[in-house]
């Protein structure tokens, strides 16, 4: 079973909502681009230790290669959810002025450590980790294209951070 796994999961009402503590650590710098890593788990001690202690900057640097299409601009996001289903890393890349290329890998093994695998998912998020989405949207738009800036403004999105419950 994963670290994010409840063993109740498959009884469990799955329209039930229970707020996820949301953090952001410092932008990390891998393979040519700048991210936000956002971390979030499911409400318990257990869930929000492995969250934090996952080394999510070591995982974007196995998932990421270096942007070879100049429509990339080196600017994204992450999210590490330790859900009660499992663990998932979610990265969104900024593509193209207003585009994001987005992927989802379920994440599994030993998490506190360096032996994991990662399966690419066709989902794109689950409720909780939209609420990163829509704060890296907004936060976009404002800092990137509606200040005129383009990307120039690229230090100001990358100080736009979500924290908190969502």
């Amino acid at each position: 079973m994963s670290a994010g796994a409840d063993a109740g999961a498959a009884g469990r009402d799955v329209f039930a909502y229970e707020p996820r503590k949301l953090t952001c650590d410092p932008v990390v710098e891998v393979q040519g681009y700048r991210i936000k890593p956002y971390r979030m788990a499911f409400p318990s001690a257990s869930a929000e230790q492995a969250a934090a202690a996952a080394p999510a900057a070591a995982w974007l640097a196995r998932l990421l290669t270096p942007p070879e299409d100049p429509n990339y601009h080196g600017l994204g996001f992450s999210v590490l959810h330790v859900a009660r289903d499992g663990v998932y890393q979610l990265i969104g890349r900024w593509y193209a002025g207003n585009n994001l290329m987005s992927e989802a890998f379920e994440v599994t093994g030993d998490i506190a450590g360096d032996r994991v695998t990662f399966t690419r998912l066709p989902l794109f998020a689950c409720i909780w980790e939209m609420a990163v989405y829509v704060h890296e949207r907004d936060s976009w738009v404002k800092t990137i294209m509606a200040s005129g800036r383009r990307l120039e403004g690229a230090d100001a999105y990358l100080q736009c951070r979500l924290e908190g419950w969502v």
